[in-house]
């Protein structure tokens, strides 16, 4: 069975040819019985790895690498000397001139190794180094000849020291030497060539700065790049969603290099067990395929769904699937590789358990609250909107003297990071007591309260709350009660008293 590689196939040989002029026969008549070859030196091969380099086709020199592209260490690069080709012969340029031909229309690699296969044509492999580069040479014994160049592990790729995935570029085929393109009546001896490589790596992120509370929507924006040189038969960008803590709700829109993309035209979504697949159709893999530089830039919107009670963080990751070689499954990708995940984001969440109580420690029930963004309320107190959380605005204590709301993001984390007071994202939240029990007074001021590190306990912040009794605790006196009708009758009757001893006195008089 024949095995089909996709992508490209390096020029080198075709431009050799071209410049030498060797397809053209000399006629034997004319040439001497056995001509020297002008091949005489040891030739080498130089493979520079960077990060997606752009610019013109190479042509065999050593060149500069494009402003940005950076080195690729750890990626192993496999030599196999295509046999029956013999460059010191122009019978063997020929050959070489229809074997690569043949291989840009049909890929197919087991057609150059047909006597004694592939694997035992191989001669060396070997990875790039810190710089991004691999030299096969003499001692790996490499050999004037025509060569299938496989980037056969990448598992090992780093870029600036740390790990990274990337695309393998496309088998390809390379002359050792070739002419050279810019001194024409001389060979190249020692070849370079800069096959792409394109880091796959999602780069995702989470924007929750404005998610405060349970029941409402987070965005998630994932980042992918394109791999280059290479007609896209699949390209799957996925996102793997919490079902107990967040519930997918929609793929809001798919860019390549900014320009929407149209669902059912350029992809499809599909969301099997909170894993959400936005596919690429025929149509738009075309358009990948035609923008190999740009990015594609895909975001979700799920809603928070509940607050993850052990630590209250909340762990998303997507994934990407360049190729027809890599599994659209992260759990079980079987004898595929497994698609490419993101770095995992994250948000935190947190349940307000408010205690209610009197002065003694009895508990009070019948008390309602609201919650506001401190942001929001102050200085606004009458215009301000409460927080709708898991599809409450008033909460009310019960009879143990507890309400809970459940929950918020936390004060000091948002947007999948860190922030503290004063940065963007900073939250505090205000309690309002809306309605206090029988017999108490209500809260004149909120309480603030700040979901941390500090404060939250097993997913949860509790927030003691005191009340004071009606009065603050005295008793007025009422109007009707026996207290104030013996005033009444004390009163009338001192003065009922006065004026009967006024009335004598007068008399007597």
């Amino acid at each position: 069975m024949k095995k089909r590689v996709g992508g490209f196939l390096a020029t080198f040989l075709t431009a050799a040819i071209a410049v030498s002029g060797i397809a053209a026969t000399a006629n034997a008549a004319d040439a001497p019985a056995d001509p020297a070859s002008t091949i005489t030196q040891p030739v080498t091969l130089t493979i520079h790895k960077h990060t997606t380099p752009a610019g013109e086709e190479g042509n065999g020199l050593e060149t500069q690498v494009p402003e940005g592209a950076k080195p690729v260490e750890g990626v192993e690069f496999t030599l196999y000397k295509v046999p029956g080709v013999d460059l010191t012969t122009n019978a063997g340029w020929q050959a070489a001139a229809r074997l690569s031909e043949e291989f840009k229309q049909n890929n197919d690699i087991d057609a150059l190794f047909k006597d004694g296969g592939k694997d035992q044509a191989k001669v060396a492999a070997k990875a790039t180094g810190a710089d991004g580069t691999v030299v096969f040479a003499e001692a790996d014994r490499v050999e004037v000849g025509l060569y299938l160049v496989e980037e056969t592990d990448t598992a090992g790729a780093k870029v600036d020291g740390a790990a990274t995935d990337v695309v393998p570029s496309r088998p390809f085929l390379v002359t050792l030497p070739m002419t050279h393109p810019t001194e024409r009546d001389k060979w190249n001896y020692n070849v370079h060539v800069y096959p792409k490589n394109t880091p796959v790596k999602p780069v995702k992120t989470v924007a929750d700065a404005n998610t405060y509370a349970v029941g409402q929507d987070a965005t998630y924006t994932v980042t992918t790049n394109v791999p280059q040189d290479r007609e896209l038969t699949k390209y799957v960008v996925m996102d793997k969603f919490d079902p107990a803590h967040l519930e997918f709700k929609a793929v809001d829109s798919v860019k390549i290099g900014g320009v929407a993309l149209a669902e059912n035209t350029d992809y499809t979504v599909t969301n099997t067990d909170a894993l959400v697949k936005v596919a690429f159709t025929a149509e738009g893999l075309k358009k990948l395929t035609a923008t190999p530089n740009a990015q594609v830039v895909t975001t979700f919107v799920a809603t928070v769904k509940a607050v993850q009670e052990t630590d209250g963080t909340i762990t998303n990751t997507a994934y990407v699937v360049p190729s027809d070689e890599y599994s659209e499954d992260p759990d079980n990708p079987g004898d595929k590789t497994p698609p490419v995940p993101s770095d995992p984001v994250y948000s935190k969440y947190a349940k307000i358990v408010i205690d209610k109580h009197n002065a003694a420690g009895a508990k009070l029930a019948g008390a309602e609250f609201q919650i506001y963004t401190c942001a929001d309320y102050v200085g606004r107190e009458n215009e301000a909107t409460p927080l709708t959380v898991g599809g409450e605005q008033k909460f009310t204590t019960n009879e143990d003297g507890q309400a809970v709301i459940d929950g918020v993001r936390w004060s000091t984390f948002a947007n999948g990071k860190e922030v503290a007071k004063g940065e963007d994202g900073y939250v505090e939240y205000c309690l309002v007591e809306t309605k206090a029990p029988e017999g108490y007074e209500i809260l004149s001021k909120p309480v603030v309260v700040v979901v941390d590190g500090d404060t939250v306990n097993a997913g949860a912040v509790g927030v003691d709350v005191e009340n004071v009794k009606h009065n603050a605790g005295f008793k007025l006196p009422l109007t009707g009660s026996s207290a104030a009708i013996l005033l009444c009758v004390c009163g009338t009757l001192l003065v009922v008293g006065g004026a009967v001893v006024l009335a004598r006195k007068k008399t007597r008089a």
